[in-house]
């Protein structure tokens, strides 16, 4: 596909699937309203990555101004001035927080689940490795799989985790830099001498097969497949393969090499949901194309440039001022959509039928928890530290709400305080968990209270979770 001057205008229809009647009023969430799923695990790369890649040694990583300009917390490692797809769908779906990244998640917050994307990483291992580390989609599923162990230490045990898992929804998008990052990088990258466009599309829907089969061995059971977008119209392959004296021009064999890969992946959705009875598989392409709406209706001017000036590798230059008409961008830097194109694509997303078939399909039993599971559960991590000064929830009070419903009762502080008192074996102060990567160590520094009998409790939760009861 080869579009120049206003057929740049007819190409952005291509990514931008509907009309967003008031982009700005996304991401109210009723503080009452109940997720539609009790947790989101996202896997991926650059596109969905909320900092993952922001301690690494590698340039794939953007923890500085101007990326975050537009996001509540500044620069946080998203590569968009603001909002990423999967936040606006954790928005869309009820979530009142961004899924958090695994690098820095808390013990409390993976009950609503992680992000685990990292840019410049792929399906293959060697993917993005001329930048330096990432997280291949392989690593991701092993920080998964400690993840889901946790959780099951969290609901007494495997098989009230896998009731529980078997409700979230799994989000997968990645294969982007399988291609940016390898095929089309023939310096660093030998696959296209050894393959063709047709070939590597098996090599990766083959691998990517496995891995979504150990995704699902670890308990997974909605799971959206995302295809990936033109990578032939981004900014960075528009310039990169210009001529002298002519506009800008998407790249016609790199948008028929995704092409086949997505039509393999959308074969593979349907071989997995005629090859099983438990799980629900769904293939979404965002970027097929709406002939009612055009680039225009949906306030968009630049198509064939980011918003910021770049560097050399297509990064935002820190140094440089972005663009102001941010909302009129469809791309941030030379690769990532900015926040208002994600809104587009993330509303047509959500509204998809499929999708919603998906998140209404759920066991009777939501969280796969018995009420008395649900009970030691809070006790164990309603903790609070002394300082209570801010008046903000604390990580308990997060952890206690992802495992009741909203017509639930909850325990209140002072009682879960108090069946904690309970157990407790020493004076010894409790801790808040701590983070994952961190093994749920406890800080005795921080002059808070520490549970000496944790094991114990655990167990108990194991043995109130008995089969009878669910």
């Amino acid at each position: 596909m080869v579009v120049s001057g206003s057929g740049m205008k007819s190409w952005w229809v291509v990514i931008a699937l509907s009309i967003l009647p008031n982009m700005q009023n996304y991401g109210v969430v009723d503080a009452d309203q109940a997720p539609q799923v009790p947790c989101f695990f996202i896997f991926g790369d650059s596109l969905v990555d909320c900092g993952n890649n922001n301690h690494l040694h590698t340039q794939a990583k953007v923890n500085y101004e101007p990326y975050g300009i537009d996001y509540p917390n500044g620069p946080t490692g998203r590569f968009c001035n603001g909002r990423t797809i999967v936040d606006i769908m954790a928005e869309l779906l009820g979530f009142r927080n961004h899924i958090p990244p695994f690098a820095s998640v808390s013990a409390s917050q993976i009950l609503k689940g992680v992000n685990y994307a990292s840019g410049s990483a792929g399906i293959l291992h060697d993917t993005g490795k001329h930048m330096g580390d990432c997280i291949s989609l392989g690593r991701q599923l092993k920080h998964h799989k400690t993840t889901v162990s946790h959780i099951s230490d969290l609901v007494g045990g495997r098989s009230s985790a896998r009731k529980y898992l078997a409700n979230c929804l799994y989000w997968l998008a990645i294969g982007n830099n399988d291609y940016i990052n390898n095929y089309f990088m023939p310096k660093h990258y030998s696959s296209s001498r050894h393959y063709t466009p047709e070939q590597y599309a098996d090599l990766l829907i083959k691998q990517y097969s496995r891995k979504i089969m150990s995704l699902y061995k670890y308990g997974a059971r909605k799971i959206a497949l995302i295809g990936l977008g033109l990578i032939g119209c981004s900014p960075n392959a528009m310039l990169s393969h210009s001529k002298d004296g002519s506009g800008p021009v998407c790249v016609d064999s790199m948008n028929k090499a995704v092409l086949i890969f997505n039509k393999q992946l959308k074969s593979l959705s349907d071989r997995l949901n005629a090859n099983s009875t438990e799980a629900q598989f769904i293939y979404i392409n965002p970027y097929e194309t709406d002939s009612n709406n055009s680039s225009t209706s949906l306030g968009f001017e630049v198509m064939n440039v980011g918003c910021c000036p770049v560097n050399e590798i297509g990064q935002c230059d820190p140094s440089k001022t972005p663009c102001e008409k941010r909302n009129s961008y469809v791309f941030w830097d030379s690769f990532h959509p900015t926040e208002a194109a994600n809104l587009v694509t993330a509303q047509n997303i959500y509204t998809r039928s499929d999708l919603i078939q998906l998140l209404q399909s759920s066991n009777d039993n939501k969280s796969g928890l018995s009420s008395s599971s649900k009970r030691l559960l809070a006790r164990i991590i309603m903790v609070e530290t002394r300082s209570t000064a801010t008046g903000k929830k604390s990580i308990g009070h997060m952890a206690v709400d992802s495992i009741y419903g909203v017509n639930e009762k909850k325990p209140t502080v002072s009682a879960a305080v108090g069946d904690v008192n309970e157990h407790k074996e020493t004076d010894e102060p409790v801790v808040p968990w701590m983070s994952l990567n961190r093994d749920l160590i406890p800080d005795r520094g921080t002059g808070t209270k520490w549970l000496k009998s944790e094991k114990r409790l655990v167990e108990s939760v194991n043995q109130l979770n008995s089969p009878r009861e669910i």
